[in-house]
């Protein structure tokens, strides 16, 4: 009777990691534009969430259904790759001040990361099937957690210090008190101050409809909120009383706000217009907003930049693929305009304000030094 040989079986090899970058294009410099190009970039997976290091030497990315992308800032080249949620991560939170980096996903879980050595130091359940927001207080005391109608705080050691389970819907916004204390959630309903150490709301702003994003001026005196319709709240704040406008009569819904550093100027982006309004001490903001139009479809993003070398720029992007930096206070017309053809969806400043990173569709990447040559 013939003898059975041993079949020996071997594990079949991992699948081969998709790369994280997929291409590189060469970007030159563009005449009368002060800007250095660093790099342009396509990743494997679309950017939903983005954050700089406190150093400002990496930059984190949440790509949706994909892994969690860390790259160097100056060069672009992948420093690690983390795949830390099952489904995809969705927000990136780096702790000022600590070094921590902290990542939400579709797995409704937070977790915390040591940097740069990014071994995992904890897990949370953020208390929702997906982890929208991430935002830390001032001083990296405190992390807050948005998952679906659930916002949650966390000190750094894991522990469960509050926040408010009941939101009306999704929450869509978190922005802390510079003092630690407190967290404002946005949600369908109004707005929520949310006290470290309890589990209900010590303040409420209503307004009657889903609320999109918000925005505290510097000075602490005005909350600026975009909302489902062609309109945004503004609540002025005086001595815990808050009174609201309603600035209507845009054309579309504003995807984008910026406040300026001093608190004087609001900026709002809806279709193709980026508005001006002015919130100075003479408080013009119930007068006509002054237009800046040079986009031709969307306004995604706006963010002021104060320079050493000049007058304070405003910066603007949108699906026209379009970069404009304006000086508000003294053209309509823009100071200069970089075409990337790609649909921009957010524009990223580093902490020292001297790179600016552009995300746009389908993993595009964009990063130019706003250094003096």
């Amino acid at each position: 009777m013939p003898s059975l040989a041993r079949v020996q079986t071997v594990a079949p090899p991992p699948p081969a990691r998709e790369p994280a970058v997929l291409h590189q294009f060469t970007v030159r410099p563009r005449r009368g534009v002060p800007l250095r190009p660093l790099y342009a970039i396509e990743l494997a997976q679309s950017v939903g969430a983005t954050a700089f290091s406190p150093d400002g030497t990496a930059i984190a990315m949440a790509t949706l259904g994909g892994p969690v992308v860390i790259l160097e800032t100056t060069t672009g080249r992948p420093i690690e790759i983390l795949s830390p949620h099952e489904g995809g991560a969705l927000s990136v939170a780096f702790a000022p001040g600590r070094q921590l980096l902290a990542t939400g996903g579709q797995d409704g879980k937070v977790r915390l990361f040591s940097w740069p050595s990014l071994v995992e130091v904890a897990v949370w359940e953020a208390g929702g099937a997906w982890v929208d927001h991430l935002a830390w207080s001032a001083h990296g005391r405190y992390l807050a957690s948005a998952a679906g109608r659930v916002a949650r705080i966390w000190t750094i050691d894991g522990v469960h210090r509050g926040g408010f389970e009941k939101h009306a819907g999704t929450v869509t916004s978190l922005s802390w008190n510079p003092n630690e204390l407190s967290v404002t959630s946005a949600s369908y309903g109004g707005l929520n101050q949310l006290q470290v150490g309890r589990r209900k709301p010590i303040h409420q702003l209503a307004y009657d409809g889903p609320i999109l994003s918000l925005a505290f001026s510097p000075n602490r005196k005005f909350i600026a909120a975009t909302t489902q319709d062609a309109s945004i709240r503004v609540w002025e704040i005086k001595a815990q009383k808050a009174r609201a406008y309603d600035i209507p009569g845009y054309k579309a819904k504003v995807r984008a706000i910026a406040w300026s550093p001093d608190s004087s100027l609001l900026a709002t982006g809806d279709y193709s217009e980026v508005a001006l309004w002015d919130f100075g001490p003479k408080m013009r903001h119930k007068d006509k907003a002054k237009p800046l139009n040079v986009h031709v479809n969307w306004v995604t993003s706006l963010k002021f930049l104060e320079r050493a070398e000049g007058p304070r720029w405003l910066l603007s992007a949108g699906t026209d693929g379009m970069i404009c930096a304006w000086q508000p206070n003294r053209s309509s017309k823009p100071l200069w305009k970089w075409l990337t053809g790609v649909p921009l969806e957010q524009l990223t400043l580093s902490p020292d304000e001297s790179t600016l990173l552009a995300v746009g569709a389908q993993g595009y990447v964009q990063a130019w030094s706003l250094r003096p040559n």
